[in-house]
């Protein structure tokens, strides 16, 4: 492949970062001009630029975006806590925790299932999940005490990475 040149893309402020794109060449990320960051997306159709926004809370960052333009990250609620989103077009879709006070949404899949890692109970972990739309799953971990999802295909394929029992970090396909 030949390679191309760099380009800044800071989209309306004076930091920006980008962590997820698409084969249409969408990309999210996040974008702050001095204050907190908020997570964003970027159609390249249309160069179209969308804050998404918080839940009431100061930051968010997205990570993914799936082949028709749905984001995943995470936003903060009011009490500062992070939680898992999926953004659609229509606004911010809380996808809650596994009971912690953090989740992160690492990628999308075809289909609009989220996956990445979410806090127990108690903050213990993170432990990878997967999302199906309709509620969150614990994907557990291979022994050890953490683990994160970081992708899912259209057949809802999940990898990632966890700790086995002698605490040693191991890729798992799921």
């Amino acid at each position: 492949a030949t390679p191309r040149s760099w380009r800044s893309v800071s989209p309306g402020a004076s930091i920006s970062s980008a962590y997820g794109i698409n084969a249409r060449g969408d990309f999210v990320g996040g974008v702050s001009s001095g204050g907190p960051a908020h997570a964003y997306r970027y159609l390249a159709a249309n160069g179209m630029v969308t804050d998404l926004g918080t839940f009431g809370g100061t930051t968010s960052q997205a990570y993914g975006v799936n082949a028709s333009g749905s984001v995943t990250g995470f936003a903060h609620v009011p009490s500062q806590d992070a939680h898992a989103f999926r953004y659609d077009g229509a606004g911010l879709v809380d996808l809650g925790t596994l009971g912690g006070n953090l989740s992160i949404g690492r990628a999308i899949g075809p289909t609009g299932h989220v996956v990445g890692e979410s806090y127990l109970p108690g903050n213990v972990g993170p432990h990878a999940f997967f999302h199906n739309g309709i509620s969150m799953a614990d994907l557990g971990t291979l022994g050890g005490s953490v683990s994160s999802a970081l992708g899912i295909n259209a057949t809802d394929t999940i990898v990632g990475e966890a700790t086995n029992a002698g605490g040693e970090s191991r890729a798992f396909v799921h």
